[in-house]
């Protein structure tokens, strides 16, 4: 399985992804997690953004059509860029949030919501569901999915 595993994780969307013209940029907290999610802190964050405008420096990025993935903590991180930053961002593809922190303004975002009915981690009755309700409350696009008999880690199919 592909919990936590930086590199599986990156083996699996660049294999996926393969030749579609999908660049995938995937960075790696500077600690055990997100510093954001930890302290609020945004060293983590700034380097996101650093690496963003690299790859705009050195690709044709298509700015219209930027979505941002995780997974756990990664995913927490994700979709609360993705409903903080809706003018730069046009969709989180987040699986096993925790957690999101609500923007003070409110738009529109496109959601992609995975999690696993075992999860032992993040309970599906417990989390997943009350923060799927909590999005379509604020008005998002959520396209929702439980996954029977999967838990926490991502799938690799």
């Amino acid at each position: 399985p592909l919990d936590h595993d930086l590199a599986g994780y990156t083996r699996f969307f660049a294999e996926l992804l393969g030749s579609s013209g999908v660049m995938l940029v995937v960075p790696e907290s500077a600690d055990g997690t997100w510093d954001f999610l930890l302290t609020g802190q945004r060293d983590d964050m700034d380097f996101i953004e650093f690496v963003l405008n690299e790859a705009r420096r050195m690709w044709p990025v298509d700015d219209s059509r930027l979505g941002v993935l995780g997974h756990s903590d990664g995913a927490s991180l994700a979709l609360s860029m993705v409903l903080h930053n809706p003018h730069i961002f046009q969709a989180a593809l987040v699986a096993a949030t925790g957690f999101f922190v609500d923007p003070v303004m409110q738009q529109r975002c496109n959601v992609f919501m995975e999690y696993g009915t075992q999860d032992h981690l993040f309970g599906y009755e417990t989390v997943a569901l009350p923060n799927r309700d909590r999005l379509l409350a604020a008005g998002h696009n959520v396209d929702f999915r439980g996954i029977e008999e999967a838990g926490h880690a991502l799938r690799p199919e």
